[in-house]
């Protein structure tokens, strides 16, 4: 770990810039890759190194996320401003609906198809919980 303070040319401090420096070895036979992460995050332990790193690790779910908005959806295209429209567009295209400006707004059969797509997500996760605690009662005998 090593921190530097950021000046602009003009001489005007900029803030903190802290590296954090790793080296993964989990393989052998493997040469172990070595990396850093730049971070404008104060960090003053070990421990709050660790945290940053684990921050980071999040970051592709995020991205992922992002990526599905922006290419499955065409989130970009609908400039959607409130929390409220994302929500309404994501359950409409769970149900089919084409978000299209002469469309106007989903009906029954699109709202029907959201409901039973979120009823059967639901079945699939009971069924999964019920096969992981039988798997794990198996376990216990």
């Amino acid at each position: 770990m090593h921190s530097v303070l950021v000046v602009s040319p003009t001489g005007v401090p900029l803030g903190i810039l802290s590296k954090i420096s790793g080296r993964e070895n989990n393989y052998p036979n493997i040469p172990p890759i070595e990396w850093f992460l730049l971070t404008t995050i104060p960090i003053g332990s070990l421990e709050e190194a660790v945290q940053k790193i684990e921050a980071y690790r999040e970051r592709w779910k995020i991205e992922r996320f992002h990526y599905i908005l922006k290419s499955g959806c065409g989130i970009e295209d609908l400039q959607l401003e409130t929390k409220e429209r994302l929500e309404i567009l994501i359950l409409t295209k769970l149900g089919g609906f084409l978000v299209r400006k002469h469309d106007g707004k989903p009906g029954v059969k699109v709202l029907w198809r959201v409901l039973q797509k979120l009823n059967e997500g639901l079945l699939f996760v009971g069924y999964f919980r019920s096969i992981q605690s039988s798997s794990q009662d198996m376990g216990n005998e």
